[in-house]
């Protein structure tokens, strides 16, 4: 699926950060899923819940 700068606000936006450079990755419509890939990366990634941040 296409990353979209604004996905549904319950979705989880996976996101690669780089210095002060934001990039979207993937989206996910299910806690599940986002927690199966999240827990494999480093702390360059980070999982955003509409505009928050989701708890690792």
């Amino acid at each position: 699926m296409a990353y979209k700068d604004t996905p549904r606000p319950d979705a989880y936006r996976l996101e690669r950060v780089d210095g002060e450079v934001v990039e979207g990755i993937a989206i996910f419509y299910t806690t599940a899923e986002a927690n199966v890939v999240i827990n494999h990366l480093d702390r360059r990634y980070r999982l955003m819940l509409g505009d928050k941040m989701a708890n690792r």
